[in-house]
C-alpha cells in the first residue's frame, strides 16, 4: 500500500496523504487491489480536488467489479446486456 500511496503522492502532488489513516480504512483491501486502483486513478483522473474523498475514490475503484464495471451488466461479441454475476 505504501508504494501505491507514493505513486499516487507523486502525480498529485497537492494531494494531503495520511498514510496511517489510509491504513485504518484500506487495511482489508489486498495490495495488488490498491495499487490497481491507484494506477486506473493516475492514468484517468486530471486533477483529484481537494474536497476529493481519495480513501473512498481508492476504495471503489479497487472494489469495482473489473467484468460489468459495477454496472450490473455487460456487452459480449454476441449479446447485450447480459447480466453479470457480481450481484450489483
Amino acid at each position: 500500500m505504501a508504494e501505491a500511496l507514493l505513486m499516487l503522492k507523486t502525480v498529485f502532488l497537492s494531494l494531503e496523504l495520511r498514510p496511517d489513516i489510509a491504513w485504518e480504512f484500506l487495511k482489508d483491501l489486498r495490495d495488488d487491489q490498491v495499487k490497481a486502483a491507484v494506477g486506473e486513478i493516475i492514468q484517468t483522473k486530471v486533477e483529484i480536488y481537494p474536497g476529493t474523498n481519495w480513501i473512498a475514490l481508492i476504495r471503489s475503484v479497487a472494489t469495482r467489479c473489473r467484468k460489468c464495471n459495477g454496472k450490473g451488466s455487460y456487452v459480449s461479441e454476441t449479446n447485450y446486456d447480459i447480466p453479470c454475476d457480481c450481484k450489483k
